[in-house]
């Protein structure tokens, strides 16, 4: 568990904004009752959103913001998290089971359950969103068993820090004012949120048993990723040469970047596809140009109509050498696009030259 979380400036500053609502609330009379209900929604809402960036790594937690602190949005965050306190005050209040006997002791069994199975329901809640999963004891086995001795200390320093918020809140800090009532309540929260981070480091811990948004990344997308970082410096450069005046140099750099990579349709298509970003579309719609040659060349002249379809999208004077025209504006008529054969018979010739790459 990483335990930094515990001090994490954004932790302390939420637990502090909650604690101070809370108790002007608490002093608002019956205002107050429907602004505490809505605050403790919000509460819940942004203690999901704590766990969930604990279990994806972030160095720190973002501060609240509308979407996380939004008491109606994911709203079954929410009756996931009031699901427990009803149960606890089911199983210790109301009592199903008895009042004495056996059934005294299957109320406090069935409350140590509870206590015991919210972190991994949180877990599963947080990660997928869904109720039902949050709650079949199939998935809250399997949380506790890929965790496995680390849950049992995550629940135990769960429960000691509540405990320990709320002594500290009840008895350390006499609620005899504002202030030290505001401490108190920040103090609560702050255990509160802390330990939803905790369980998101546990999960972080053993995030390839989970898939994690934005965490598990298959090997063959990171040598993808890899590949396209190391293109991107090849790009940035030929980029920075051309805007500076020397473009001989800049297409001088990608041309050697497409023969590293036996001029393939991938770099060329990833060129045409990032060039779009640069502030004169120009270059990029030169590659267009070869693009197309080589897709009708290839006999695939359904990837070639869409891409003269994107180019003369971007530039209505975007034009083909009249071979490449010919040939495609006959197939466009084939399959009865003749709005597009009509403009390709337009684009033959012109701009611009397709440049060798």
């Amino acid at each position: 568990m990483n335990a930094k979380l515990l001090a994490d400036s954004s932790l302390i500053v939420a637990a502090a904004f909650y604690g101070v609502l809370l108790t002007l609330a608490a002093a608002a009379g019956l205002f107050g009752i429907w602004l505490g209900f809505f605050l403790l929604l919000s509460l819940w809402r942004f203690a999901y959103s704590v766990l969930r960036v604990a279990a994806q790594g972030k160095h720190r937690i973002p501060p609240p913001e509308i979407e996380s602190l939004n008491p109606f949005a994911e709203f079954r965050l929410v009756l996931h998290f009031i699901a427990f306190p009803a149960l606890l005050i089911l199983l210790t209040t109301v009592q199903p089971f008895g009042t004495e006997g056996i059934g005294r002791a299957l109320n406090g069994i069935g409350a140590l359950l509870v206590i015991f199975a919210l972190p991994a329901s949180a877990a599963m809640m947080a990660m997928s969103s869904n109720l039902e999963d949050a709650f079949r004891p199939s998935n809250i086995i399997y949380v506790v068993r890929t965790f496995g001795a680390s849950y049992a200390l995550l629940v135990v320093v769960c429960v000691a820090l509540v405990i320990a918020a709320e002594l500290l809140s009840t008895y350390a800090l006499p609620r005899l004012g504002f202030v030290t009532r505001a401490l108190g309540n920040s103090v609560t929260v702050w255990a509160l949120l802390a330990a939803f981070g905790l369980t998101g480091s546990l999960v972080r811990m053993h995030r390839t048993a989970f898939e994690i948004p934005g965490e598990t990344e298959p090997e063959e997308d990171r040598a993808t990723r890899l590949q396209h970082d190391e293109w991107r410096k090849d790009l940035d450069l030929a980029y920075g040469s051309i805007r500076s005046g020397l473009v001989a140099e800049g297409h001088e750099t990608l041309r050697r970047l497409s023969a590293r990579h036996g001029d393939g349709a991938e770099i060329q298509y990833w060129l045409f596809e990032n060039m779009l970003d640069w502030e004169d579309r120009r270059h990029a719609l030169e590659i267009g140009a070869r693009l197309i040659e080589r897709r009708v060349a290839a006999e695939d002249h359904y990837a070639a109509l869409e891409l003269f379809a994107r180019c003369r999208g971007l530039r209505p004077d975007f034009a083909l050498a009249p071979p490449v025209a010919g040939a495609l504006a006959a197939f466009a008529r084939s399959i009865g696009r003749h709005g597009a054969a009509d403009d390709l018979a337009a684009a033959a010739g012109g701009w611009p030259a397709p440049r060798e790459l």
